[in-house]
């Protein structure tokens, strides 16, 4: 069972692949501050969707952005997530349940905003 910190990181930050691998990128070294291109070169994606997804990382304060360079926030709760995040990624039975659930999330996100509440904790359980 995924961790309740993660599952929440998941429903209102991380809602798709493309994000969950430039979370990990900066989980494993938050010490790195890296512009759109080179994270798009680390994590092996086009620059358009990596701008896109670190937009939004940006926007749920996952990231900071500074003179186009990105970084790690520098929030505890968010450091903690991202964290757990990294270590649930690095065991493989946590990482399919995590990409599992991530899956549903990609599948219902053109709809989440549209969805209540309850929607989502009936999918935690």
């Amino acid at each position: 069972m995924l961790d309740p910190r993660i599952q929440a990181l998941l429903e209102t930050a991380i809602t798709s692949s493309c994000k969950l691998a430039i979370a990990v990128l900066f989980a494993e070294r938050p010490a790195l501050s890296l512009t759109a291109a080179e994270i798009a070169e680390r994590v092996y994606r086009d620059r358009w969707s990596v701008e896109h997804a670190l937009a939004d990382l940006v926007r749920a304060g996952v990231l900071e952005e500074r003179d186009g360079r990105y970084a790690c926030a520098a929030h505890g709760e968010t450091c903690q997530a991202l964290r757990l995040l990294q270590e649930c990624f690095a065991d493989p039975l946590l990482r399919m349940e995590l990409l599992q659930v991530l899956r549903e999330i990609e599948r219902y996100a053109p709809y989440q905003h549209d969805l209540p509440r309850h929607f989502w904790d009936s999918r935690a359980a």
